[in-house]
């Protein structure tokens, strides 16, 4: 584990091995809650595989390193991981109301997991992939990848987590972003995904005051 430069609201800020390695033990730390939600072993083991295959940087780096897409709470040290365990949290509650059945549920939430792990690639130097949400699917699934998971990327749970991670972003109706079209939800399942990550990255959905409690 190397130092690493980040930025935090398009401030360059240097982080030592030292902070880094302590950010990704407190961050593993908190997914153990939802890795305690999911029932089915085979599917919590990849979710957590897929933690602790996790580029260091995931860790620290803010959901926007801009500052300018993602609610307050979520644009500093650390960010990326809050944003993720919020979309969790929403995927949890989401899942009951789409009616997903307990394996379902597990993978809404694998995928919830792995959705922005590799959000600024795999070598970082800072820039956001556009793409990002089809590098799962490889760097976990392709033989000669360093985060291979083995013979569970040849089973249907993997590829129905990777495609809701696949279709997590981009217009809920049609599919676009950016230079794609039509890749969109078309399960509860991924429906699930895609509007829990759009809940928990909204400026004017979830605030500060949600995360540590009304003040009064």
């Amino acid at each position: 584990m190397e130092n690493l430069t980040i930025m935090v609201r398009g401030e360059n800020v240097e982080v030592s091995a030292t902070e880094l390695k302590d950010y990704r033990e407190k961050g593993l730390a908190q997914f153990q809650k939802y890795l305690d939600l999911m029932a089915n072993p085979e599917i919590k083991a990849f979710a957590k595989f897929m933690l602790e295959k996790a580029p260091d940087y995931f860790f620290i780096i803010p959901a926007s390193v801009s500052g300018k897409w993602h609610a307050p709470w979520s644009t500093d040290k650390g960010g990326l991981v809050r944003h993720v365990l919020m979309g969790c949290q929403v995927a949890y509650d989401l899942s009951r109301t789409f009616g997903l059945n307990d394996k379902e549920t597990d993978m809404a939430l694998a995928a919830m997991v792995g959705h922005d792990i590799i959000k600024y690639g795999l070598d970082f130097d800072d820039r956001y992939m556009d793409m990002h949400p089809f590098m799962p699917r490889s760097y976990y699934g392709h033989y000669k990848s360093a985060g291979y998971v083995g013979d569970y990327s040849k089973t249907p749970e993997f590829d129905t987590i990777m495609s809701a991670i696949e279709r997590h972003m981009g217009n809920i109706m049609t599919g676009e972003w950016t230079s794609v079209g039509g890749v969109k939800p078309e399960t509860p399942l991924q429906y699930v995904v895609h509007l829990a990550d759009y809940v928990a990255s909204r400026k004017n959905l979830v605030h500060t005051d949600f995360i540590s409690g009304y003040q009064y």
